[in-house]
């Protein structure tokens, strides 16, 4: 991930399921913020970061309710793997302050061919990834169809503007 600068690494970890992501992120010197839907996910997160004397905020939240908010210009990097809402697409983009970063990582068609998941909803089209986030600087991306799987696009962008230093 990018490295983050002094006063500047809020991290958000979207549907951070047990954690993996996030820890990783805390040890490298991110104030995360793990979201998830499942309590039991989270609380598997936070021993995690435990076991590996990291810190992270665990907040349930049900990323598929209409009623979502992400805080606006709130983070540095935003991360999420193997997740896919498209209506969420608009909070995330908000969420990042400025000269922030999006590390968005997860499957396209072609994946229900080699496994889960199979339901078009939860499959990018070809391209659809990288025009997700107009606000954005995309930096760099990829659509990889390795044999075997899994069928993936991925996405580094960044949010124009200076990065904020706190007062």
């Amino acid at each position: 991930p990018p490295r983050p600068r002094a006063g500047s690494n809020a991290a958000l970890d979207v549907a951070a399921g047990a954690g993996r992501d996030a820890v990783y992120l805390a040890l490298h010197g991110y104030d995360v913020e793990a979201r998830d839907r499942d309590p039991l996910a989270l609380a598997r997160a936070a021993a995690l970061a435990a076991r590996h004397g990291a810190r992270i905020a665990t907040v349930l939240t049900d990323l598929e309710r209409d009623e979502v908010a992400l805080p606006v210009a709130r983070f540095h990097l935003v991360v999420c793997f193997r997740y896919l809402h498209r209506p969420l697409f608009g909070q995330i983009e908000r969420a990042l302050a400025p000269a922030g970063h999006l590390v968005y990582a997860t499957f396209r068609v072609g994946q229900e061919k080699v496994g889960r998941p199979r339901r078009e909803r939860f499959l990018l089209r070809p391209g659809e990834l990288e025009s997700s986030f107009p606000s954005l600087e995309v930096l760099h991306y990829a659509e990889e169809e390795p044999l075997g799987g899994p069928v993936t696009a991925r996405l580094l962008a960044r949010k124009p503007g200076a990065a904020l230093v706190p007062g």
